[in-house]
C-alpha cells in the first residue's frame, strides 16, 4: 500500500515540474528540467518498486513470470536512465530532452517493448 502511494503521490505531482519546464525553460532551463527530470526519476522509484513487490511476492500468474520479468527489467533500466538524464540536465538542456522524448516512446508501448526485451534475453539464453 505503501509503495502504490508513494507511485500515486509522485504521478499526481507530475503537473507542477511540467508547468515549471513550461513556464522556465527558456529562463532557467537547467534548473526546470533538472525538477521536471528528480520527477520522473522519483517516478522510475516507485513504479520498479512496484514490480519488483508484484514478482517477489509471487503476484504474478505462474505463467506470465517471465515476461513480467522483462517489464521489471525496464522498470530497472528506467531508474538508471532517469538517474542519468536527470544529472545531464545540469550540463546541457538538448541531451535530456531527446532522452526523454526517447523515454516516453519506449514506455508509449511497454508491452511491444518488454515482449522485444524478452525475446532479446531468449535469443541470449539459447545462444549460451
Amino acid at each position: 500500500m505503501w509503495i502504490n502511494g508513494f507511485l500515486l503521490f509522485m504521478v499526481t505531482l507530475t503537473p507542477f515540474p511540467t508547468a515549471i519546464l513550461a513556464e522556465y525553460l527558456e529562463k532557467e532551463g537547467r534548473i526546470a528540467l533538472a525538477i521536471f527530470g528528480f520527477n520522473y526519476f522519483l517516478i522510475a522509484i516507485a513504479a520498479d518498486s512496484i514490480c519488483t513487490y508484484a514478482y517477489n511476492h509471487q503476484l504474478i500468474e505462474e505463467g506470465h513470470l517471465k515476461y513480467f520479468y522483462s517489464y521489471k527489467l525496464i522498470y530497472r533500466y528506467g531508474i538508471f536512465y532517469t538517474l542519468i538524464a536527470f544529472i545531464l540536465c545540469f550540463v546541457s538542456i538538448v541531451i535530456p530532452i531527446f532522452l526523454y522524448a526517447l523515454l516516453f516512446a519506449a514506455f508509449a508501448a511497454p508491452k511491444e517493448f518488454a515482449s522485444r526485451l524478452y525475446k532479446i534475453r531468449m535469443a541470449g539464453k539459447k545462444m549460451k
